[in-house]
């Protein structure tokens, strides 16, 4: 699928076409012992429905770093930012090519995750070592993969079990502050063709500043049938409670230091929230064609989710504030892909119902989605390569209309070039559509904005020793929808919504990995003009980077495997924007400037049998630097984990 890639090619080419290493591409996990391959079809949660386990977002790769969320993953993808409270289980907010949360659409096997009044998804949410890979689509195509998507489509793909005898996977992190991670799985099948999966994790800690304990609970389960290796049918439920203190940051002010958890004086010492959502989904993929290329899809899902808010929780008596959001969704998403002489063609169809049941801040409400959408991918021979996308939608009584087009030739089998058009619509969320409270302002309706995109970009291999992209990309956003924050008399600032005339986002990224002996250098750097008519605005840092220095070798006959890493991340001055807890949003602030920064950490993950060690130096330097206005981020501090898997 053109633009299906990870983060090893997550900006550039955008072709549909095996990897230069396709037996490492289709290698099968070790985890599936005895499989009845004529049953099982692999990668029935991939957008493209094909798995390749040397992506740097490849759960092959990850478990051989010190990556606790899916967000220390986020970093290694161009031109996507993690905006990071500091603090373990804190919200946060990813951005992509300039483009924030709202406009990036987090699925799950192919299900969309969105909060049904918020539009987002908590990074938090998704435990590791459910996922198998993680697939990014940006650019033209993106509008085809999810609704709301200018940004990105992030789709988690989770590991698909066929095991006959019991394996069981257990992962231990330890860290400052009481913190703990915790996580197992057990699979097997239970009939010819059919495997159940149960998972739990536990995420919790104290939290290095006040007010910021965090405990939260994923249950998720598994039911698959591979009836035969024509039609595959599963059931899943994944749910997540979490509670978690709000502190508001620092208050600067009243601090001697923002960064010493003794002296710093927390903004609020009894705000939180509590969490339930529960997802589940009914999926099936079935080649119904007597071409096996052929393949349709069919996914049924729903979801509830209930949001406590409350102010004078840790104090005696009731809390003297709470505020419950209880809203759900189900819907149904179909697709059939089929190829044809000169290419292939995708169709599909999504339905989605949302309602609200109780929200102080929008109401009662209820409305529906529908979209019709499809995607042809042409060869001209060996010359270029062409893929139009187009989505059409509607919601509340309006009609949009989205299309991509993008270009792409590949000169060699070491070099290519791609170019790409679009124009989309990011349609307004609920809570954008309807908020209205003591503490949500607005200054004008909101609309649908447009997203206008143009890019260009370059890939070059050498044999497995060089991987080098580089992408520019131009947006221009009409009528984009605004959060900013104005001072109030309360510990939270209220926040006002506009619609303002344009943004323009001008985006350079690129990626390289290199290979030499047993050294690995890899690293991306991203630059970012974000500008209102001709004035930039600071929202993002101009230049971010994330980059690793590793070593890896084998000792025993490859009974020990070993990585040394040092981890260098930096990130010029921005304004950046404040999380706003009562309204559980990101809004823009002028109240302090995040200065720029660079920081290292090391760590080593060890391979002894089934087991993986790790040991984590995190900051060493103990480098004082913030990521979100008043939220300073983790000084130095050591982790310890192990990640092991038992058969039998």
């Amino acid at each position: 699928m053109a633009t299906i890639l990870g983060a090893s090619l997550a900006f550039a080419l955008p072709q549909e076409q095996p990897s230069a290493d396709s037996s490492r591409s289709q290698r099968t996990d070790t985890t599936k012992i005895d499989q009845t391959i004529a049953r099982f079809m692999p990668a029935i949660g991939s957008l493209n429905h094909r798995i390749d386990t040397t992506d740097a977002l490849h759960s092959n790769q990850s478990k051989i770093t010190d990556a606790k969320y899916l967000g220390d993953l986020m970093w290694k993808v161009p031109g996507f930012f993690v905006r990071d409270l500091g603090e373990v289980g804190q919200p946060g907010e990813l951005h992509a090519t300039g483009i924030d949360g709202r406009g990036i659409s987090l699925q799950l096997d192919g299900r969309p995750l969105r909060d049904p009044i918020t539009g987002v998804y908590g990074l938090y949410e998704i435990p590791l070592e459910y996922v198998e890979q993680v697939e990014i689509v940006s650019g033209a195509n993106s509008l085809y993969y999810g609704s709301n998507a200018p940004g990105a489509v992030a789709n988690i793909v989770t590991h698909q079990y066929d095991n006959v005898r019991p394996m069981t996977k257990i992962r231990y992190l330890q860290g400052p502050f009481e913190y703990i991670l915790s996580d197992g799985i057990f699979a097997q099948n239970f009939a010819r063709g059919s495997n159940a999966m149960v998972g739990f994790q536990r995420h919790v800690t104290d939290g290095r500043f006040a007010n910021t304990k965090y405990d939260a609970w994923n249950l998720r389960s598994r039911i698959r049938f591979n009836y035969s290796d024509r039609l595959n049918i599963w059931i899943s439920d994944f749910y997540n409670r979490s509670k978690r203190g709000f502190n508001g940051g620092i208050d600067v002010g009243k601090s001697p230091s923002l960064y010493d958890e003794v002296t710093a004086i927390t903004r609020s010492q009894n705000a939180g929230e509590t969490i339930s959502r529960r997802d589940v989904t009914l999926g099936a993929t079935a080649r119904l064609l007597a071409d096996s290329s052929a393949i349709s899809q069919a996914l049924l899902y729903y979801s509830t989710v209930e949001r406590e808010y409350r102010e004078g929780a840790n104090l005696p008596g009731s809390p003297a504030f709470t505020n419950l959001n209880a809203a759900s969704s189900w819907g149904l998403k179909l697709s059939h892909g089929f190829p044809i002489p000169s290419g292939r063609i995708e169709t599909g169809l999504d339905f989605e119902r949302r309602r609200v049941e109780q929200s102080r801040t929008v109401g009662e409400r209820s409305e529906s989605y529908a979209a019709l959408r499809g995607k042809a991918e042409l060869h001209f021979g060996d010359l270029i390569t062409t893929e139009f996308s187009t989505r059409g939608e509607r919601l509340r009584d309006e009609n949009s209309f989205s299309f991509g087009l993008r270009f792409s030739r590949k000169f060699d089998e070491g070099f290519g070039a791609f170019a790409e058009y679009s124009r989309s619509y990011r349609l307004p969320t609920i809570l954008e559509m309807y908020g209205a409270d003591s503490m949500l302002t607005r200054t004008s309706p909101v609309g649908g904005e447009l997203h206008t995109l143009r890019g260009l970009g370059i890939q070059m291999e050498v044999g497995s020793t060089l991987d080098w992209s580089i992408v520019l990309s131009d947006r221009t956003i009409a009528d984009p929808i605004v959060f900013t924050s104005v001072a109030s008399p309360g510990v939270f600032p209220h926040v006002q919504i506009s619609t303002l005339s344009k943004i323009s986002v001008t985006t350079l990224s690129t990626r390289f990995i290199l290979r030499a002996w047993d050294f690995e250098l890899n690293g991306v750097l991203t630059y970012t003009d974000y500008r209102e008519g001709q004035s930039s605005v600071l929202v993002l840092p101009r230049f971010w980077s994330h980059g690793e220095l590793s070593y890896r070798a084998s000792l025993i006959d490859r009974v020990l495997d070993g990585k040394l890493a040092l981890r260098v991340k930096m990130a010029s001055n921005q304004r950046g924007l404040q999380f706003v807890p009562p309204l559980s949003l990101f809004a823009r602030q002028t109240e302090m400037t995040l200065g720029s920064f660079s920081t290292i950490d090391l760590y080593t993950v060890v391979k002894l049998g089934n087991a993986h060690l790790t040991l984590v130096w995190e900051n060493p330097m103990n480098v004082d630097y913030t990521l979100t206005a008043f939220y300073p981020m983790p000084g130095r501090n050591i982790k310890l984990g192990v990640n092991w898997v038992f058969v039998d």
